[in-house]
């Protein structure tokens, strides 16, 4: 038999650039989970849309507003006794009271929806509400770095060590080795054991760039594998692949070698967004 997870309330964020004229776009949404008690909101990555219909809209004010209820949904979520008690007898009040007002702004939040949840998981939730009611552009590999490619990602789910007194989510996080030298990983995050993340570029021109790069790591993993055992640590390399056909030789030998150590996984491009699907599965 199936939990019944309860209920969530979400609402659209809508840009209005004109009352006069009544246009509105959808350039995000805010989500609350009874079951959970948290609220996320996410936000378009596709800002030149609105721009390429209104030649003076403002990105930069925009995304100022954005971070703002970012923060603001942060600090809602770590003290929880915020939450009053109208965010489930009148959401939409909760909204206007506690993220903005509805004053005039551009950004207008719409009449709440109330949805039974039944097993969903919150990123099923995510998932829908992201395909039905926010475009966003299809990430490229090719013109973003892989580090900001994953974060932008999975940052809705996150709950930083910076902001949460129970983070699910780490970035530059170091480990140090039995000599006690420091090694940084990128991010790190937590399902049982706790999974460290390390991106590696090996998109580039010359094969004994890609041979040097991975016995660097090759040797990272080497001297880590007893504080790996003794702390239950996971490898996780978010791997770039050259475009040159050329070096995919030099390229298959290098993750190989890599794979082959304990504690160790290469997630290649092909397989990115399934990772971060998975992150996000784990840390909501």
């Amino acid at each position: 038999m199936e939990r019944d997870l309860g209920h969530f309330k979400y609402s659209i964020l809508r840009y209005r650039h004109s009352a006069f004229l009544g246009e509105i776009l959808n350039i995000g949404y805010i989500v609350y989970f009874e079951e959970e008690r948290q609220i996320y909101f996410h936000e378009t990555n596709n800002l030149r849309r609105i721009s390429a219909i209104y030649p003076d809209f403002s990105s930069n004010l925009i995304k100022h507003y954005t971070k703002d209820i970012h923060e603001i949904v942060n600090k809602l979520n770590n003290n929880q006794s915020l939450f009053d008690f109208n965010i489930n007898d009148d959401f939409n009040y909760f909204l206007n009271e506690n993220i903005f007002p509805l004053d005039g702004s551009s950004l207008i939040f719409s009449k709440e929806v109330t949805c039974k949840r039944h097993s969903l998981t919150v990123n099923n939730v995510f998932n829908y509400l992201s395909n039905s009611y926010v475009f966003n552009k299809e990430p490229t590999i090719k013109r973003e770095k892989i580090k900001d490619f994953f974060y932008n990602n999975v940052k809705e789910f996150v709950r930083e060590d910076k902001y949460s007194s129970n983070p699910n989510f780490y970035s530059n996080y170091k480990v140090e080795n039995e000599t006690g030298t420091k090694f940084n990983f990128d991010f790190a995050w937590q399902n049982g054991n706790l999974n460290l993340i390390k991106t590696l570029d090996l998109n580039v021109s010359k094969p004994n760039i890609i041979s040097k790069r991975s016995y660097e790591n090759f040797g990272l993993l080497f001297d880590l594998k007893e504080t790996a055992k003794e702390r239950n640590y996971n490898f996780d390399f978010l791997v770039s692949e050259p475009k040159e056909k050329t070096l995919h030789r030099e390229y298959d030998h290098s993750i190989k070698l890599i794979s082959n150590l304990p504690y160790a996984n290469v997630i290649e491009e092909n397989e990115f967004s399934k990772y971060v699907n998975k992150v996000k599965d784990h840390i909501s």
